[in-house]
This record gives structure tokens, sequence and C-alpha cells, in this order.
């Protein structure tokens, strides 16, 4: 009879990024900006959102209005605007459906972290919502603060 040896986990980590897996934020992100663009006078297609995503804020809002013949200092204005539409509102965001049962369940057999664009600001103060919520009240390190998204083979060598 032969002896079954363990095997050792094919993972031993899993690394959740935040927005789209913990949290959607993208359609909050599109309404500010799009709001924030709208009070500058420049007004732009649904279809230019979907190019932008994953994008950083500052990249969109200053090729936009930049296009739009606005100097750097307005861009900035308008950058700072998006933020503070964006901040008025996220109060709303919840969840991804079944996100945080994942990671719970995650959490008794994998160590995790988070990789995340956001800004230190939002990053924080979703995962304080998350927590106060009652819906996320694991530790979760954030690994990777990325200020653009990683390249594929990132995740190949994890």
């Amino acid at each position: 009879m032969a002896t079954e040896t363990p095997q050792s986990p094919l993972f031993e980590a899993l690394i959740f990024d935040m927005d789209g897996v913990l949290i959607n934020s993208e359609p909050l992100h599109e309404r500010a900006k799009r709001e924030a663009l709208e009070e500058a006078g420049i007004v732009v297609p649904e279809s230019l959102f979907a190019s932008y995503t994953g994008r950083s804020d500052k990249a969109m809002i200053y090729e936009v209005a930049a296009a739009h013949g606005e100097r750097e200092e307005r861009c900035a204005e308008i950058l700072s605007c998006k933020h503070r539409i964006y901040e008025s509102l996220e109060h709303t965001l919840c969840p991804v459906s079944g996100a945080i049962e994942f990671v719970h369940w995650a959490n008794s057999r994998y160590r995790l972290a988070l990789a995340t664009s956001a800004t230190s600001r939002n990053r924080e103060t979703t995962l304080k919502l998350l927590r106060s919520n009652r819906c996320l009240r694991l530790p979760l390190t954030v690994l990777l603060s990325l200020s653009r998204s990683p390249p594929r083979k990132f995740f190949k060598l994890l």
C-alpha cells in the first residue's frame, strides 16, 4: 500500500487587486471625471471613458483638457475638482458581490496581500469603508502600490 506524501499547495499567497475585485469604483471615478470636465466646459463622449479604463485620473484629465486647449494649471484644477467630487461620493461604494466571502475563505488558506494603483488616500479610505461595514475584518498587506498597471510578466513570476 502506497503512502501518500503531502503535497505542497499550488499557491502560498493570493494578491488581490482592489478595484474590480474587492470594490468596483470605476463607475464612480468615471462620474467624477465627467462632472469635473463638464464644470470646466468640456463634454466628452461616453466611448472616451472606456479607452482610459485602468489609466490614472491625471493621464485622462490632462490629455483630454489639453486637447481642448487647457493649460497645465487648468488641468490641475480640473483634477482637483475630480478628486473632490469622488471623495464626496465614495461613501456609496459597495464590495463586489462575493468578494468579501471569498477573502474570508481564502484567509484561512493563504497569505493575502493587496496590489493597487489607487492613491494611498483612496486605498486607505476603501479599506476603512470595507472594515467599518464589517465586510472585511482581515488585515490585507499592501504589497504593491503601483503607479500604473504592472507588466504581465510580473504576475507570471509570482
